[in-house]
């Protein structure tokens, strides 16, 4: 990460004229790498592969097809977490019988952190929506269907017992020898630092989520962020890709923050049927909303071997 400094002056009315007070600005820039791929862009119908798309076959169980060396997903209302029509700040979903077509392409990381050959990533846009929890009960992240959709694990891994074996996001974003560059990370799963609400056993996931430490507190400001929750801090703002609000991801509309969503952390909020997230205007809410919440999207996190180096590429900064 970097940090550029620009200074601007404030004038203000004092007795016997004005006084200007110099406020230094920190302007944060992370690196970035591409690593993965993920459906993200649409496929309209007025682009060239639409209609080939519509006869294609040989689409897998996950709604996937490899054509001429690109990888494409569709989907249909169903498979959406939410899905409606003319709803502000939603997908427009038109009928439950079209298939609507999503692009792969290269997942694009914000660097967190380096620590000798290893390097935190956190993807730069929210690349997915689901509810942390399918049900609305206690949850910590240990026992989450979250936790098990992003790793693909299997039912006995879940409390609702649920199995992701065949289809999960990691299996999804990445290829055999990208897994073999993904870290076990140790998650450390703390209470939640206003309520005490218990986070749970401590796990070991090659995908997880941020937690409330890591995104404010001092020890957040490593990776970037602010250490005051109650700021609405840019670099906690994010978007979504086209795929992320067709699955039913909610985009902000006002002017301020348009575009900008919401995206889950894995801390608990004011109670156990509650996870903390950030809100969309960098705001986090550490009192939590419903687990079972359906419009909240998934920004992946996860350590990467950088002794891979053929695995991933220089993204520039962000």
């Amino acid at each position: 990460m970097n940090f550029l400094h620009t200074n601007f002056c404030i004038r203000l009315k004092v007795a016997g004229g004005e006084k200007c007070i110099v406020i230094k600005m920190r302007k944060l820039q992370f690196d970035s790498v591409y690593f993965g791929s993920y459906p993200q862009t649409e496929v309209k119908s007025i682009d060239s592969e639409y209609t080939v798309l519509l006869s294609v076959e040989g689409w897998d169980g996950n709604g996937d097809v490899v054509i001429n060396g690109i990888k494409y997903r569709r989907i249909l209302k169903g498979n959406a977490t939410y899905a409606t029509s003319g709803e502000s700040g939603y997908y427009d979903w038109e009928d439950d019988t079209t298939y609507h077509y999503f692009r792969y392409e290269p997942v694009k990381w914000r660097v967190l952190k380096t620590d000798n050959n290893s390097a935190m990533l956190l993807s730069d846009i929210v690349l997915d929506g689901i509810e942390y929890n399918t049900e609305y009960k206690d949850t910590t992240w240990e026992t989450s269907t979250i936790r098990s959709w992003l790793n693909g694990y299997n039912s006995d891994v879940n409390q609702e017992g649920i199995s992701y074996s065949r289809s999960n996001f990691i299996d999804s974003a990445f290829t055999l020898e990208e897994k073999l560059a993904i870290e076990d990370t140790n998650i450390v799963n703390s209470n939640n630092l206003y309520w005490d609400t218990e986070g749970g056993n401590n796990t070991t996931d090659k995908l997880f989520l941020l937690s409330e430490l890591e995104v404010y507190t001092n020890n957040a400001v490593t990776y970037g962020f602010v250490s005051d929750e109650a700021i609405c801090d840019e670099a906690r703002m994010c978007k979504s890709s086209d795929y992320a609000k067709a699955i039913g991801v909610y985009s902000d509309t006002s002017t301020k923050y348009e575009s900008n969503c919401w995206w889950w952390l894995r801390s608990p909020g004011s109670s156990g049927s509650e996870a903390a997230g950030v809100c969309y205007d960098g705001f986090v809410v550490s009192d939590g909303l419903d687990v079972n919440y359906y419009n909240i999207g998934v920004r992946v996190t996860l350590n990467i071997d950088l002794s891979f180096s053929n695995i991933y590429t220089y993204a520039g900064t962000v």
